[in-house]
């Protein structure tokens, strides 16, 4: 699968170099997703085995908080005996911070600047039912909320889901 799109804000929202004035966004954005290898002896339709996705934006101009983001992982459908319908994922997301933020004009304070955030996520999905499912995961955070004055952080989450 490949989508390719823009999107445009044109809601009402306060900016930074105007305050009290309303603004409005827009970018463009790419998404590639692809099963990379499908477990032997199964049908074409089977989701069961390595998939992989791609996606990217970017929005111009100094409003947004982040210019440019990446994200991508794998996933792996079935990977445990018996377990079809479990799915285990490996993911990133990296976010650059708009250069507005990143050296404010006239600014020549010494303090850390945003500049990224990136993630590395580790999760898994238990099919307990059709329409029920459990997630724990895992992830990585280095500088959390873009910012380099922060201590990378580790969280341990957990996701639960109910389909009707």
């Amino acid at each position: 699968r490949l989508k390719i799109g823009a999107w445009r804000h044109t809601g009402s929202f306060e900016t930074r170099e105007k305050p009290g004035q309303p603004g409005e966004l827009d970018g463009v954005y790419a998404l590639v997703e692809q099963l990379l290898w499908r477990e032997s002896d199964l049908p074409e339709s089977s989701p069961q085995g390595l998939g992989m996705f791609l996606r990217a934006g970017f929005s111009p101009g100094p409003r947004p908080r982040y210019n440019w983001v990446v994200d991508g992982g794998w996933n792996y459908h079935g990977l445990v005996p018996g377990r079809d319908n479990d799915t285990l994922g490996l993911g990133f997301v990296h976010a650059r911070v708009n250069d507005s933020l990143r050296a404010p004009s006239g600014d020549v304070s010494p303090a850390p600047r945003p500049d990224h955030e990136t993630a590395v996520e580790l999760a898994y999905r238990f099919q307990v039912t059709p329409w029920w499912s459990l997630q724990p995961g895992l992830q990585y955070i280095a500088h959390p909320g873009a910012s380099p004055a922060l201590d990378d952080a580790i969280v341990i989450g957990f996701r639960t889901s109910l389909t009707f």
